[in-house]
């Protein structure tokens, strides 16, 4: 699992050549390498867009997330087309998986809850997944 800050500041971190490695090492070792990239443009995003099976865009079930997660598509686009969406909730609005996945022209993957508490277990050891 590899993330990258949420600042568009860039800062310090790895470089795109670093990242690239760790991805190619992930890969050779054929284990799944899960990104979560920085929605700001840098070359560090630009690499794991560009080497990336498959980019899940990941929104809010809002209008507000919808327009702006259309423009972050597109230029998703740009660099891989291989997109699909997971869709959070709940939606204040009643927006559902599938309104999104229209009005984003993306194919539906998941449309989920939030995990309330994620955040606590990992900060406190890790995740275990229930069975649903």
């Amino acid at each position: 699992m590899l993330a990258c800050g949420r600042s568009s500041h860039g800062g310090a971190g790895p470089t795109a050549a670093a990242v690239r490695a760790v991805i190619d090492a992930g890969r050779h070792a054929g284990d799944l390498v899960v990104c979560d990239a920085s929605r700001f443009p840098s070359q560090v995003t630009e690499t794991v867009l560009e080497v990336a099976d498959l980019v899940l865009l990941v929104v809010p079930a809002t209008v507000r997330a919808c327009i702006a997660a259309g423009k972050v598509s597109k230029w998703i686009a740009e660099r891989n087309p291989n997109q699909g969406l997971v869709v959070r909730g709940p939606a204040p609005g009643g927006l559902r998986g599938p309104d999104v996945a229209e009005a984003l022209d993306l194919p539906l993957i998941a449309s989920m809850r939030a995990e309330r508490g994620l955040t606590g277990t990992l900060e406190h050891g890790g995740f275990r997944p229930g069975r649903r």
